[in-house]
């Protein structure tokens, strides 16, 4: 498969007696001539207008192929969209980051709450143990609930980030 320069790819050899396209003439990486028969051409790359070629390379590459008898034939591919890394690391952080935060903020209530219901109940020493039961609580729950809603949060938001991004 050659690789090709793609600003010179809409060159076409065109017959004298009317407009019909009979071959492409482009260059490799190597600046060598090619040309490929109209009738190897992929029918993608047939239908599109001379002017509009930098557009439809903007979304989509050509390669070319060697035949076995030395000639060429031209395919187009799609490139493929996905959404920037960086995009997709902000979404990823602050989709996880709010889960988590939010468990750490139910963690800390769950202590607090332990905290002065073991003091109303208790005095000092109550609100030592209510303090510790609800630190407990709170760091099961964020094991149990919080830390897996924050790992699918963080793919979700990665994914989102990504797309919103727009293509690589």
């Amino acid at each position: 498969m050659k690789r090709l320069l793609p600003a010179l790819l809409a060159a076409a050899s065109l017959q004298a007696a009317d407009t019909q396209l009979t071959q492409y003439r482009l260059l490799d990486q190597n600046y060598q001539e090619l040309r490929v028969a109209y009738e190897l051409t992929d029918p993608v790359l047939k239908q599109i207008q001379p002017g509009r070629m930098a557009a439809f390379l903007k979304v989509n590459y050509i390669k070319a192929h060697e035949l076995s008898d030395g000639s060429y034939r031209l395919e187009v591919q799609g490139r493929l969209q996905g959404g920037g890394p960086v995009g997709a690391a902000i979404g990823a952080w602050l989709g996880w980051g709010a889960v988590t935060s939010t468990g750490v903020a139910v963690g800390t209530g769950c202590a607090k709450g332990g905290a002065a219901l073991g003091f109303l109940v208790g005095g000092p020493v109550g609100a030592v143990v209510g303090s510790s039961i609800g630190t407990t609580v709170g760091i099961g729950l964020n094991l149990v609930v919080f830390k897996p809603a924050a790992l699918v949060a963080g793919l979700a938001g990665g994914i989102a980030g990504g797309a919103a991004t727009g293509p690589v």
